[in-house]
């Protein structure tokens, strides 16, 4: 599962700092054009989440 905050930028590896996502969003994270900001596309996608 993708981290919502990056371990790098010092977030956490825990349950509540990943967010599951359907196949065709995983592939375009990771793979796709959005594979340099996935920061800013995970809290796009996902709104509602709470940092």
């Amino acid at each position: 599962m993708p981290h919502v905050r990056r371990l790098s930028e010092g977030g956490l590896d825990i349950i509540e700092n990943t967010v599951v996502l359907c196949l065709i969003c995983h592939r375009e994270l990771y793979s796709g054009e959005r594979k340099e900001d996935r920061s800013e596309w995970i809290n796009l996608v996902v709104p509602w989440l709470i940092r």
